[in-house]
């Protein structure tokens, strides 16, 4: 199971990037951050009991470059120059939250995050084996 929470103001993780030093000078400094397509979304497929593929909107920005930094539960779970990434270590049986940031080589962060949540299967409900029901 698989839905959208909501797009969240970047406020809210700003601990979870660092911050990049401004330059002095005449070097160009970007201060425009990535933004997400009119509708982003955010999907996640192929859920086992440890893992999952999750895949999102691309986001754009100005420097041509974007990479993607993924949560899971709170936690950094790897960033992406593509817009999918490989879920691992997921806990089965649990439900997890994904998270996912588009920033630029600046250290820009979108102002919007995508948000969505995901219950890992556990046991033989992962392998798709019905499990015995107790007759009265």
């Amino acid at each position: 199971m698989f839905r959208i929470l909501s797009l969240t103001t970047w406020a809210a993780l700003s601990a979870c990037v660092t911050d990049v030093p401004e330059s002095s000078g005449d070097a160009f400094v970007d201060k425009t951050a990535p933004a997400w397509t009119d509708t982003p979304t955010l999907d996640v497929t192929r859920v086992e009991m440890r893992s999952a593929i999750a895949t999102w909107s691309e986001a754009f920005d100005d420097s041509g470059e974007v990479h993607y930094m993924v949560l899971v539960d709170g936690r950094e779970a790897g960033t992406s120059e593509t817009p999918y990434r490989r879920l691992s270590g997921l806990v089965p049986g649990q439900l997890h939250r994904i998270t996912v940031m588009a920033v630029d080589p600046s250290g820009n962060v979108a102002a919007e995050t995508l948000q969505g949540e995901l219950r890992t299967p556990y046991g033989c409900e992962a392998r798709g084996v019905a499990l015995p029901r107790r007759i009265h």
